[in-house]
Protein backbone atom coordinates (compact mmCIF):
# COMPACT_ATOMS: atom_id res chain seq x y z
CA UNK A 1 0.00 0.00 0.00
CA UNK A 2 3.00 2.06 0.59
CA UNK A 3 4.42 1.98 -3.23
CA UNK A 4 1.31 3.77 -4.76
CA UNK A 5 1.62 6.57 -2.27
CA UNK A 6 5.35 6.79 -3.47
CA UNK A 7 4.87 6.97 -6.62
CA UNK A 8 2.63 9.46 -6.53
CA UNK A 9 4.68 11.42 -4.52
CA UNK A 10 7.04 11.29 -6.83
CA UNK A 11 5.00 12.19 -9.78
CA UNK A 12 3.38 15.26 -8.25
CA UNK A 13 7.33 16.27 -7.39
CA UNK A 14 8.27 15.83 -11.08
CA UNK A 15 5.32 17.89 -12.24
CA UNK A 16 5.95 20.56 -10.08
CA UNK A 17 9.73 20.80 -11.41
CA UNK A 18 8.77 20.70 -14.77
CA UNK A 19 5.92 23.57 -14.16
CA UNK A 20 8.85 25.87 -12.89
CA UNK A 21 11.22 25.15 -15.55
CA UNK A 22 8.78 25.72 -18.19
CA UNK A 23 8.25 29.03 -16.21
CA UNK A 24 11.83 29.95 -16.36
CA UNK A 25 12.03 29.50 -19.99
CA UNK A 26 9.03 30.86 -21.18
CA UNK A 27 10.52 34.36 -20.63
CA UNK A 28 14.10 33.70 -21.92
CA UNK A 29 12.40 32.29 -25.34
CA UNK A 30 10.76 34.70 -25.95
CA UNK A 31 13.76 36.87 -25.50
CA UNK A 32 14.73 35.65 -28.43
CA UNK A 33 12.24 36.40 -30.34
CA UNK A 34 12.36 40.60 -30.19
CA UNK A 35 14.48 42.38 -32.16
CA UNK A 36 17.43 44.32 -30.25
CA UNK A 37 16.19 47.99 -29.22
CA UNK A 38 19.45 49.55 -30.70
CA UNK A 39 21.42 48.08 -33.51
CA UNK A 40 25.46 49.19 -34.57
CA UNK A 41 25.87 50.95 -37.43
CA UNK A 42 26.30 49.46 -40.87
CA UNK A 43 30.36 49.55 -41.63
CA UNK A 44 31.06 51.88 -44.80
CA UNK A 45 34.18 51.61 -46.44
CA UNK A 46 36.07 54.72 -46.64
CA UNK A 47 35.10 57.24 -49.57
CA UNK A 48 31.57 56.42 -49.02
CA UNK A 49 28.57 57.60 -47.07
CA UNK A 50 25.63 56.07 -46.42
CA UNK A 51 22.67 57.64 -48.37
CA UNK A 52 21.59 60.88 -46.74
CA UNK A 53 17.75 60.29 -46.95
CA UNK A 54 18.00 56.64 -47.39
CA UNK A 55 20.82 55.18 -44.28
CA UNK A 56 19.11 51.75 -44.65
CA UNK A 57 19.99 51.57 -48.60
CA UNK A 58 22.04 48.55 -49.21
CA UNK A 59 25.09 50.48 -51.58
CA UNK A 60 26.62 53.40 -49.96
CA UNK A 61 27.33 56.50 -51.98
CA UNK A 62 31.06 56.45 -53.22
CA UNK A 63 31.99 60.13 -53.30
CA UNK A 64 36.03 59.79 -53.30
CA UNK A 65 37.13 61.14 -56.74
CA UNK A 66 38.00 58.74 -59.67
CA UNK A 67 39.81 60.82 -62.32
CA UNK A 68 36.85 60.86 -65.43
CA UNK A 69 35.03 58.49 -63.80
CA UNK A 70 33.32 59.50 -60.35
CA UNK A 71 33.15 63.36 -59.81
CA UNK A 72 31.58 65.15 -57.39
CA UNK A 73 31.30 69.10 -56.56
CA UNK A 74 30.02 70.38 -53.28
CA UNK A 75 28.52 73.88 -52.94
CA UNK A 76 27.53 75.38 -49.69
CA UNK A 77 24.47 75.65 -48.40
CA UNK A 78 24.10 79.11 -46.95
CA UNK A 79 27.02 81.17 -45.82
CA UNK A 80 30.24 80.22 -45.02
CA UNK A 81 31.75 76.90 -43.33
CA UNK A 82 34.31 75.67 -41.53
CA UNK A 83 36.64 72.81 -42.74
CA UNK A 84 38.79 70.75 -40.35
CA UNK A 85 41.89 68.68 -40.89
CA UNK A 86 40.25 65.67 -39.58
CA UNK A 87 36.33 63.93 -40.34
CA UNK A 88 34.77 66.14 -37.60
CA UNK A 89 37.71 66.53 -35.66
CA UNK A 90 41.31 68.49 -35.93
CA UNK A 91 41.92 71.91 -36.64
CA UNK A 92 40.51 74.41 -38.74
CA UNK A 93 41.88 74.10 -42.29
CA UNK A 94 39.75 77.76 -43.04
CA UNK A 95 36.38 78.97 -44.06
CA UNK A 96 34.49 77.92 -46.82
CA UNK A 97 32.11 80.41 -48.42
CA UNK A 98 28.74 79.96 -50.70
CA UNK A 99 30.59 82.37 -53.10
CA UNK A 100 33.74 83.09 -54.70
CA UNK A 101 36.21 85.29 -52.62
CA UNK A 102 36.82 87.34 -56.00
CA UNK A 103 33.52 87.88 -58.13
CA UNK A 104 30.79 86.66 -55.62
CA UNK A 105 29.61 84.11 -57.88
CA UNK A 106 27.87 81.21 -56.52
CA UNK A 107 30.78 78.99 -55.54
CA UNK A 108 31.28 74.39 -55.65
CA UNK A 109 34.06 73.04 -54.55
CA UNK A 110 35.67 69.39 -55.81
CA UNK A 111 35.00 66.75 -53.73
CA UNK A 112 38.02 64.61 -52.77
CA UNK A 113 37.55 61.63 -50.64
CA UNK A 114 34.52 61.04 -48.06
CA UNK A 115 34.35 59.38 -44.25
CA UNK A 116 31.18 58.00 -42.41
CA UNK A 117 31.92 58.57 -39.00
CA UNK A 118 28.88 57.00 -37.07
CA UNK A 119 25.74 58.76 -38.63
CA UNK A 120 27.49 61.35 -40.11
CA UNK A 121 28.97 61.91 -43.38
CA UNK A 122 32.09 64.35 -44.15
CA UNK A 123 33.27 65.22 -47.37
CA UNK A 124 36.92 66.49 -48.03
CA UNK A 125 37.18 69.26 -50.30
CA UNK A 126 39.48 71.19 -52.33
CA UNK A 127 39.71 74.71 -51.06
CA UNK A 128 41.32 77.90 -53.17
CA UNK A 129 44.78 78.37 -52.14
CA UNK A 130 45.85 81.42 -49.81
CA UNK A 131 49.96 81.21 -51.41
CA UNK A 132 51.86 78.64 -53.07
CA UNK A 133 52.34 76.47 -50.65
CA UNK A 134 48.81 76.03 -50.20
CA UNK A 135 47.89 74.96 -53.61
CA UNK A 136 46.88 71.46 -52.54
CA UNK A 137 44.75 72.61 -49.59
CA UNK A 138 41.87 70.70 -48.66
CA UNK A 139 39.19 70.43 -45.47
CA UNK A 140 36.76 68.28 -44.49
CA UNK A 141 33.07 69.58 -44.24
CA UNK A 142 29.83 67.65 -42.52
CA UNK A 143 27.19 67.18 -45.41
CA UNK A 144 24.55 68.22 -43.83
CA UNK A 145 25.92 71.91 -44.43
CA UNK A 146 26.47 70.86 -48.38
CA UNK A 147 24.54 70.27 -51.41
CA UNK A 148 25.97 67.94 -53.28
CA UNK A 149 25.80 67.00 -57.50
CA UNK A 150 27.40 64.55 -59.62
CA UNK A 151 29.63 66.66 -62.54
CA UNK A 152 30.61 64.66 -65.69
CA UNK A 153 33.44 67.07 -66.60
CA UNK A 154 37.02 67.06 -66.46
CA UNK A 155 39.67 69.25 -67.80
CA UNK A 156 43.33 68.19 -68.06
CA UNK A 157 46.30 70.34 -69.01
CA UNK A 158 49.30 68.04 -70.71
CA UNK A 159 52.47 69.88 -70.36
CA UNK A 160 54.60 67.39 -72.22
CA UNK A 161 52.48 68.24 -75.70
CA UNK A 162 51.14 71.99 -74.40
CA UNK A 163 47.65 70.84 -75.13
CA UNK A 164 43.91 71.06 -73.15
CA UNK A 165 41.69 68.64 -72.93
CA UNK A 166 38.30 68.30 -72.04
CA UNK A 167 36.58 65.24 -70.96
CA UNK A 168 33.12 64.69 -70.56
CA UNK A 169 31.71 61.11 -68.67
CA UNK A 170 35.31 60.04 -69.72
CA UNK A 171 35.13 60.70 -73.59
CA UNK A 172 36.97 63.32 -74.79
CA UNK A 173 35.35 65.99 -76.42
CA UNK A 174 38.09 69.37 -76.61
CA UNK A 175 41.82 68.78 -77.62
CA UNK A 176 43.65 72.58 -78.08
CA UNK A 177 47.09 73.99 -78.37
CA UNK A 178 48.01 76.26 -75.33
CA UNK A 179 51.30 78.15 -73.74
CA UNK A 180 51.97 77.24 -70.50
CA UNK A 181 54.34 78.22 -68.05
CA UNK A 182 58.45 79.06 -68.87
CA UNK A 183 60.77 77.67 -66.95
CA UNK A 184 60.90 80.58 -64.18
CA UNK A 185 57.15 80.28 -64.06
CA UNK A 186 56.22 76.64 -64.52
CA UNK A 187 52.58 75.79 -64.24
CA UNK A 188 52.05 73.51 -61.45
CA UNK A 189 51.42 69.64 -61.46
CA UNK A 190 48.36 68.61 -59.94
CA UNK A 191 48.39 64.56 -60.76
CA UNK A 192 44.95 63.06 -60.70
CA UNK A 193 45.60 61.86 -57.09
CA UNK A 194 45.45 65.40 -56.24
CA UNK A 195 43.98 67.81 -58.47
CA UNK A 196 43.16 70.99 -58.88
CA UNK A 197 39.60 72.80 -59.29
CA UNK A 198 37.90 75.71 -61.07
CA UNK A 199 37.28 78.02 -58.86
CA UNK A 200 36.53 81.55 -60.40
CA UNK A 201 35.71 83.03 -63.97
CA UNK A 202 35.75 86.89 -65.28
CA UNK A 203 35.12 88.16 -68.40
CA UNK A 204 37.50 90.05 -70.30
CA UNK A 205 37.32 91.40 -74.25
CA UNK A 206 39.26 89.65 -77.16
CA UNK A 207 41.97 92.09 -77.35
CA UNK A 208 42.87 92.00 -73.91
CA UNK A 209 45.79 89.98 -72.56
CA UNK A 210 43.70 87.44 -71.04
CA UNK A 211 41.24 87.41 -73.59
CA UNK A 212 37.40 86.78 -73.78
CA UNK A 213 37.73 84.61 -70.60
CA UNK A 214 40.33 84.09 -67.08
CA UNK A 215 38.64 80.77 -65.98
CA UNK A 216 40.40 80.43 -62.52
CA UNK A 217 41.56 77.45 -60.85
CA UNK A 218 42.20 76.88 -56.79
CA UNK A 219 46.41 77.12 -57.56
CA UNK A 220 47.89 80.37 -56.17
CA UNK A 221 49.54 82.81 -58.68
CA UNK A 222 51.20 85.54 -57.12
CA UNK A 223 51.65 87.10 -60.96
CA UNK A 224 48.41 86.99 -61.96
CA UNK A 225 46.65 90.31 -61.36
CA UNK A 226 42.98 89.85 -61.74
CA UNK A 227 42.30 86.74 -59.73
CA UNK A 228 45.70 85.73 -58.04
CA UNK A 229 44.98 82.39 -59.98
CA UNK A 230 46.66 80.06 -61.99
CA UNK A 231 43.58 79.86 -64.74
CA UNK A 232 43.25 78.97 -68.33
CA UNK A 233 42.32 81.69 -70.28
CA UNK A 234 42.41 83.47 -73.88
CA UNK A 235 44.75 85.71 -75.78
CA UNK A 236 44.96 89.10 -77.13
CA UNK A 237 47.53 92.16 -77.30
CA UNK A 238 50.75 91.22 -76.43
CA UNK A 239 49.83 87.76 -75.31
CA UNK A 240 49.63 86.56 -78.73
CA UNK A 241 53.52 87.34 -79.72
CA UNK A 242 54.11 84.39 -77.65
CA UNK A 243 52.97 81.21 -80.07
CA UNK A 244 50.75 78.63 -79.15
CA UNK A 245 52.88 75.00 -78.18
CA UNK A 246 55.32 77.09 -76.26
CA UNK A 247 56.37 77.41 -72.40
CA UNK A 248 56.20 81.41 -72.35
CA UNK A 249 53.46 82.37 -69.72
CA UNK A 250 53.99 83.49 -66.06
CA UNK A 251 52.18 79.99 -64.71
CA UNK A 252 49.12 80.33 -67.23
CA UNK A 253 47.42 78.06 -69.44
CA UNK A 254 46.36 80.30 -72.13
CA UNK A 255 44.93 78.96 -75.14
CA UNK A 256 42.83 81.19 -78.14
CA UNK A 257 39.87 83.07 -77.47
CA UNK A 258 37.92 80.63 -79.50
CA UNK A 259 38.61 77.81 -77.13
CA UNK A 260 38.23 78.83 -73.65
CA UNK A 261 34.90 80.20 -75.40
CA UNK A 262 33.86 76.96 -76.43
CA UNK A 263 34.93 75.45 -73.14
CA UNK A 264 32.88 77.63 -71.13
CA UNK A 265 29.62 77.06 -73.57
CA UNK A 266 30.45 72.71 -73.59
CA UNK A 267 30.48 73.09 -69.68
CA UNK A 268 28.22 75.96 -68.61
CA UNK A 269 29.71 78.86 -66.24
CA UNK A 270 27.64 77.89 -63.56
CA UNK A 271 28.75 74.50 -63.61
CA UNK A 272 32.29 74.91 -64.14
CA UNK A 273 33.36 75.71 -60.56
CA UNK A 274 34.45 72.31 -59.05
CA UNK A 275 34.96 70.71 -62.20
CA UNK A 276 38.68 69.03 -61.50
CA UNK A 277 41.56 70.08 -63.30
CA UNK A 278 44.52 68.02 -63.49
CA UNK A 279 47.87 69.37 -64.83
CA UNK A 280 50.46 66.21 -65.87
CA UNK A 281 53.84 66.84 -66.99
Amino acid sequence: MHLPLLRLRTLLTATVVTAVALAVAAPLAGAADVAPAATTARAVANGSCLHPTKPEALKPVAYKFATRTNIWRARISFGSVVATTLPGAGRSSGSLSAVTIHTGRAASYLVLDARQVNDQCYLLLRMPAVGTTTNYKVGWVSRDLLVVTRSLWQIEVDRSDFRVRAYKAGRKVLDEPVVIGRPAYPTPLAPATKPFAMYDAVAGKATSFTGTWELATTAHNEIDSTLGRVGIHGRGGESLQDALGTASSHGCVRTDNGTVNRLVKLIGLPNLFGVPVVITQ
